[in-house]
């Protein structure tokens, strides 16, 4: 009888520990969550500013540099080496078909020599 009622104790303790573990689980898992949720919402807002500062001239050609674009805006989506120059693409990354994206041209240097915004439907 101790025996089994020992092992009933023990099963018990092991399926309260599973118990815990599965809801620490679950809480590591929301909080993760959270923090993926943070890190979009805040590329967001820097692709936003990145097209606020396009269309108000703030990028400026031959003289912004690529550390400059990627410290202020964040890594692109996409980034080119083509024969002479660097190709950066920024847009919204969760967004399929965004409203805008923005291709930003660098020369072997990395000095900006050009902006091209286009929107969705072109």
């Amino acid at each position: 009888m101790k025996r089994a009622a020992t092992v009933f104790l023990l099963m018990a303790l092991c399926g309260g520990c599973a118990s815990v573990q599965t809801l620490n689980g679950l809480v590591d898992y929301s909080r993760e969550q959270e923090a993926m949720k943070r890190y979009v919402e805040n590329q967001a807002e820097k692709i936003e500013r990145l097209f606020a500062d396009i269309e108000k001239n703030k990028l400026i050609v031959g003289k912004t540099t690529k550390r400059e674009v990627i410290r202020s805006y964040g890594e692109p989506i996409l980034a080119e080496e083509q024969k002479e120059n660097r190709r950066l693409l920024y847009r919204k990354a969760l967004e399929s078909f965004p409203e805008k994206k923005a291709y930003l041209f660098f020369n072997s240097d990395d000095i900006l020599i050009g902006i091209e915004v286009k929107a969705n439907n072109s």
